[in-house]
């Protein structure tokens, strides 16, 4: 049953709400957020975002965009 409603938490069911910066990290080998899930959100959303593609990552970002996250966030939202 739970495997029934899937579907409803794709991506794409939400991000044509999404107005706000944002920072998305897509990793090109992952089977379990495919690629194509992301760029179908990243079609709909309707905020400015940054992209960052990984060719040879799976399911995972390098400790490097958490860096660059904390950064991001402090300078778009001021956050200290």
């Amino acid at each position: 049953r739970l495997l029934d409603n899937m579907d409803y938490f794709d991506l794409k069911n939400f991000s044509p709400n999404l107005e706000c910066k944002s920072l998305i990290g897509i990793s090109l080998l992952d089977n379990l957020a495919p690629p194509y899930n992301q760029y179908t959100m990243l079609n709909t959303i309707k905020g400015e975002y940054k992209l960052f593609v990984y060719p040879n990552l799976t399911h995972e970002v390098p400790p490097s965009l958490f860096t660059y996250l904390s950064s991001w966030m402090m300078d778009e939202f001021g956050m200290f």
